[in-house]
């Protein structure tokens, strides 16, 4: 479970519709706009346009990312609120 402090950067990369990167805890590398997060099953979701899939396409491809999975979420554009942010702890 992500804490209140680290899902609000989730919602504010949302808000503001901020291109990322998400590193996962598998340390596949995602990009995408952030434009929504969700719940189903009850797993939350961080909902990304996806770049690649997007360019391919005229329609936005979405994708959703269990917000459990995240370890590092990056801004990929200069912006106020944050540049990076660790999901998880290194021990």
């Amino acid at each position: 479970m992500v804490s209140c402090q680290l899902y609000d950067y989730i919602e504010i990369a949302c808000l503001y519709r901020i291109p990322v990167d998400l590193t996962l805890v598998s340390d596949a590398l995602v990009e995408g706009i952030a434009v929504d997060t969700c719940i189903e099953l009850g797993a939350e979701f961080m909902v990304l346009d996806h770049l690649e899939l997007a360019k391919a396409s005229d329609e936005p491809q979405r994708l959703k990312i269990d917000i459990s999975t995240i370890k590092i979420m990056a801004a990929r554009v200069k912006n106020p609120h944050f540049d990076q942010v660790n999901f998880i702890e290194e021990t």
